[in-house]
């Protein structure tokens, strides 16, 4: 379980939510590949070891919480917070792949459509207009990213 959000090798999200991981081989990149099974359904994913070792023992931290088993030696994780807001996914007309409308990824210009941070910032070293509406635009205000 997830307590901040976790992006395998790809750059692929792994939502916060119940889930386990099915190791199906390692990499000599040091990485694990599997599949993230949730509910009925499975997802391919890649993390570095140390990522995945991190997984493991917030979610071992979570169960014995859940458990009731108190030990001053194992670490302790915060459980994640759930709540049903939805954060809306729209499309990246730069890569055309998922992005969210809110998040430290994803940059919302004033005219308001929503980029990957990355994809925005490589469109205006080119363009100074919204890939989609071509409103002007002066700055991203990125920060020193």
């Amino acid at each position: 379980m997830a307590t901040h959000d976790v992006f395998d090798v790809n750059q692929k999200l792994l939502p916060k939510g119940k889930y386990y991981f099915n190791i199906l081989f390692f990499t000599d990149r040091n990485t694990l590949k599997g599949n993230v099974v949730k509910k009925q359904s499975s997802e391919p994913y890649e993390f570095r070891f140390f990522s995945f070792l991190t997984l493991l023992v917030k979610a071992q931290s979570h169960l014995a919480r859940l458990a009731n088993i108190t030990d001053s030696r194992m670490p302790m994780y915060n459980s994640p917070v759930f709540t049903k807001k939805r954060i809306a996914r729209q499309q990246c007309s730069i890569c055309l792949l998922s992005v969210r409308s809110e998040g430290k990824y994803s940059k919302k210009l004033d005219c308001g459509h929503v980029f990957h941070t990355r994809c925005i910032k490589k469109w205006a070293n080119y363009n100074k207009s919204c890939p989609n509406c071509r409103d002007l635009f002066q700055t991203l205000n990125l920060g020193k990213k």
